[in-house]
């Protein structure tokens, strides 16, 4: 990506997606009344609950998230949460049901007052838009800090991920995925291009998957560019459980994601970095989360946990 990928000019990068982002709101996503997103499916974290999440959220999303994520909206209210929303940002299904997806999403807002790890991050928010024409939105950004300074006082690193997915017009299961992500600290920052493919809705896995109130997204990011030396690229995975809605009055989900790293410039060709996140709605869109880390290039400091409060706003 060369010099213009360096952290020294991270500011006008930023502003010049965020413009790029302001711009396609603008152009793309009429304001007006919007029901609220049906949850039915989504992910927190990467996807959150939409009827189709988060990572990851709720998409959650978590389900940021992250996730979310990754999940679809419909018109009930329906509670699920954010850290699979983890990133995995919400799909929407194919055909018709894209129109009633767009203009929808939501913003989550993870704080973490007890981390494992001093340095852990502990400020996560997570935010999806689905947009007209088949677009989508998602961005996780992880605050981290040094707890020996003050208890969540200063602010000593920063992880912005910022994905754009558009699914075309077809009754296939996949989408184009386009990945940017930011990190402090020097020729750090990656550039990723790949297709996207919702196991949900995918014949002979759709039906046994959504029973379980399952979803699952996996990204192919075969296309990497970066300062690293040699050729990496990395396979993410995000996924969304709303644990048995019926009986617990859709209160609980496990949402999160897995980033399986490969041929990356270092020790080893193959490093993992995952996040499993356990939330219970306790009133409204408030919920109690915990959430189990790993993180493979963190030499000595691998696992982590993470323990707070999330707060979902859904945009209808």
């Amino acid at each position: 990506m060369g010099d213009a990928c360096k952290p020294n000019e991270g500011t006008f990068r930023i502003a010049v997606i965020r413009c790029l982002l302001l711009w396609m709101v603008v152009s793309f996503s009429p304001i007006g009344d919007a029901a609220p997103p049906d949850q039915s499916g989504g992910s927190p974290h990467v996807d959150l609950a939409l009827d189709q999440p988060r990572s990851r959220s709720f998409e959650q999303q978590i389900d940021w998230y992250a996730l979310q994520q990754y999940a679809t909206p419909h018109a009930s209210v329906q509670q699920v949460s954010s850290e699979a929303l983890l990133k995995d940002a919400l799909k929407s299904p194919p055909s018709a049901s894209k129109k009633s997806a767009s203009n929808t999403g939501f913003l989550d807002f993870n704080l973490y007052p007890y981390t494992l790890v001093d340095s852990d991050n502990s400020l996560t928010i997570n935010a999806l838009a689905n947009l007209p024409h088949g677009l989508q939105y998602f961005s996780l950004s992880n605050f981290g800090r040094d707890r020996t300074r003050g208890e969540l006082e200063e602010t000593v690193s920063l992880l912005t991920e910022q994905n754009l997915r558009w699914t075309p017009d077809w009754n296939l299961p996949l989408a184009a995925a386009a990945q940017v992500l930011l990190r402090t600290s020097d020729d750090n920052d990656v550039l990723r291009f790949g297709p996207r493919w919702a196991a949900h809705q995918t014949p002979l896995l759709d039906s046994p998957l959504q029973n379980f109130g399952i979803k699952y997204w996996v990204a192919f990011y075969a296309a990497q560019f970066d300062h690293a030396e040699g050729a990496q690229w990395q396979i993410e995975h995000v996924f969304l459980w709303k644990v048995f809605p019926e009986l617990l009055d859709d209160r609980v989900y496990i949402s999160g994601f897995a980033d399986h790293n490969i041929n990356h410039h270092g020790a080893t060709s193959s490093t993992w970095v995952e996040e499993t996140q356990l939330g219970v709605r306790v009133v409204d869109e408030w919920y109690l989360v915990a959430e189990q880390r790993y993180n493979g290039f963190r030499v000595g400091d691998e696992s982590s946990l993470g323990l707070g409060i999330e707060y979902v706003i859904r945009f209808k």
